[in-house]
């Protein structure tokens, strides 16, 4: 079973479309990108350069994907979601319509984050945290496994939120 391109969908030279992956129409893969088995790439969404789509992923509409970033197998990345450049969504990750996940920035297995936060460059989620909705996580954060952040929160450039009597306050 091969791969199925949709109506309009273009894909650049040099990129690889593996077996039962699905390209919506509309959409963009740019070159010597790699979409894997079972992998499905919706109507307009935009996945650039070098990046690298694991098998069963899925980018919805109109979402997109920067040069050089991993999106892991089973990650979902929702509607109007930005991953730039380099940033890594890790297995299972779950990425909210509107959220941006800025360059370098690091998403770990089975983290949520929901819609409209942004996580700035260089920032890390451990595996299993939820980041609410408008969340604002800056440059080289670190939230540690598990960890909720409410929603509209903003943590500072730097910090390390890692400990469990601070994840209560947060909830």
């Amino acid at each position: 079973a091969g791969a199925r391109i949709g109506a309009g969908a273009r894909i650049g030279a040099g990129a690889v479309i593996a077996a039962r992956a699905v390209i919506a129409e509309r959409a963009v893969i740019g070159t010597v990108a790699v979409v894997g088995t079972g992998a499905r790439i919706e109507a307009g969404a935009r996945i650039a350069e070098r990046a690298v789509i694991e098998a069963g992923a899925r980018i919805e509409a109109v979402a997109r994907i920067e040069a050089g970033a991993v999106i892991e197998a089973g990650a979902v990345i929702a509607e109007r979601a930005l991953i730039e450049a380099g940033a890594m969504v890790e297995a299972g990750a779950r990425i909210a319509e509107r959220a941006l996940i800025e360059a370098g920035a690091l998403i770990a297995e089975r983290a949520l984050i929901e819609a409209g936060a942004r996580i700035e460059a260089g920032a890390r989620i451990g595996a299993g945290a939820r980041i609410g909705a408008g969340a604002v996580i800056a440059e080289r954060a670190v939230i540690a496994e598990g960890v909720v952040i409410r929603a509209g929160a903003r943590i500072e450039a730097g910090a390390r939120i890692a400990e469990r009597w601070f994840r209560k306050m947060l909830i």
